[in-house]
């Protein structure tokens, strides 16, 4: 199965009442999201996250604040050999 089947979409937008919001308050708004990301809580294979073309990690982790316009990108954990 993949992340988009599992999410039941490919492109999604998102309205808020704020200028600005964190990455975790988005994911935790959309239950589809957040289970999809939560699965892979502490296991070393996590999603790989992108907002506006950056890893997460190196922009604050869950905690990065997203403005309006920000485009975020999900991709499922890679494997290869």
């Amino acid at each position: 199965m993949t992340l988009i089947d599992k999410l039941g979409w490919s492109t999604k937008e998102y309205i808020f009442d704020s200028d600005e919001i964190k990455f975790l308050k988005l994911v935790e708004s959309d239950p589809s999201l957040y289970n999809a990301i939560k699965k892979y809580e502490g296991d070393r294979w996590r999603p790989i996250i992108l907002v506006n073309g950056r890893h997460i990690e190196f922009l604050g982790g869950f905690e990065v604040v997203l403005k309006d316009g920000d485009s975020i990108s999900i991709f499922p954990p890679l494997a290869g050999g």
